[in-house]
C-alpha cells in the first residue's frame, strides 16, 4: 500500500455533515452508506433503520456486498456493481481500514478521490492508489456499487460543503424563542 497522502475533515456542525448519516455501531457502516447516498440524491425511499433491517449487519462480519448492490438496485439510482468498476463519481465502496469497511466515494479527479468515512463522520480526500481497496476476506478487490453521475459534481464542491455551517448547528436555532414585549 502506497503512503497516505489523506487531508481528513470533520463534519459536526457542518452543512454536510448535517445530510450524511453517521454509523450507529462497528458494524453498521454499510446501512449508514445506503442511507447518505440516498440523502445526496434526495430519496426519501428509506432511512436508516429501514436500510438497517434490510440488511441486517452481522456483528463480524457486516454487510453484504451482493445484499448492499441488490438493495442499491431497489432504492437508489443505481448504475453498476463488481470489482474495478468505479466511474468516479458517487459510489459505495469496500476498503480497508484497519478491517472491511464500506465508505461513499463521492468525485475523483485525477488520482485524488473524496469520501465520506461513516464511522468517524468526516470527509477524507485521498489518493484513490493509496486506498486498500479490498473486501476484508480479500476476494474482492476495489468493489463498489456505481452510482448515476450528479451535476456539478466536484472535490471543491463537497469540500465547500464540509466547511459550510449547517443551519441545524447555528448559534441562533439553539436559542430559546424571543417573548415579544
Amino acid at each position: 500500500m502506497n503512503k497516505s497522502t489523506a487531508e481528513h475533515l470533520p463534519l459536526d456542525g457542518s452543512a454536510l455533515g448535517a445530510l450524511l448519516s453517521r454509523q450507529r455501531d462497528e458494524f453498521s457502516c454499510g446501512p449508514a452508506c445506503m442511507t447518505s447516498a440516498a440523502a445526496v440524491y434526495g430519496a426519501k425511499t428509506m432511512d436508516y433503520e429501514n436500510y438497517r433491517a434490510a440488511l441486517s449487519p452481522n456483528p463480524q462480519t457486516g454487510s453484504d456486498n451482493f445484499d448492499m448492490a441488490a438493495l442499491a438496485e431497489k432504492t437508489l439510482p443505481f448504475v453498476s456493481s463488481g470489482e474495478d468498476c468505479y466511474q468516479g463519481g458517487v459510489a459505495i465502496a469496500n476498503i480497508i481500514q484497519e478491517e472491511g469497511h464500506y465508505v461513499l466515494f463521492l468525485c475523483r479527479e485525477g488520482q485524488r478521490v473524496v469520501y465520506y468515512d461513516p464511522y468517524h463522520h468526516e470527509l477524507i480526500e485521498d489518493d484513490i492508489n493509496a486506498l486498500e481497496w479490498v473486501s476484508e476476506s480479500g476476494h474482492l478487490t476495489k468493489w463498489c456499487i456505481n452510482l448515476a453521475p450528479l451535476e456539478d459534481n466536484s472535490i471543491d464542491k463537497w469540500r465547500q460543503l464540509a466547511q459550510t455551517p449547517s443551519a441545524e448547528a447555528s448559534p441562533a436555532r439553539n436559542l430559546p424563542p424571543q417573548r415579544k414585549r
